[in-house]
């Protein structure tokens, strides 16, 4: 879904996610299976989520500082 945004691809909803669907898609990233029988994500995946998010963030803004001639770091 990021990716697909980012690209611009997809337009955002009208209505935002609620905040249980956000945490569930942020710990998917980090690991979190969200299988039938799973409980609620724990702080490790949704740890581990964040970081994917931010790393995935971070590349996204090097690339454009790429392509727009600007030096990253």
């Amino acid at each position: 879904m990021a990716s697909s945004l980012s690209a611009g691809e997809k337009k955002p909803p009208s209505v935002p996610p609620r905040l249980n669907e956000v945490i569930r898609l942020v710990a998917s990233a980090g690991g979190f299976m969200g299988r039938k029988g799973d409980a609620q994500p724990g702080a490790k995946a949704i740890w581990s989520g964040m970081q994917a998010l931010y790393f995935f963030v971070e590349g996204i803004r090097a690339v454009r500082e790429i392509t727009e001639g600007k030096s990253y770091g």
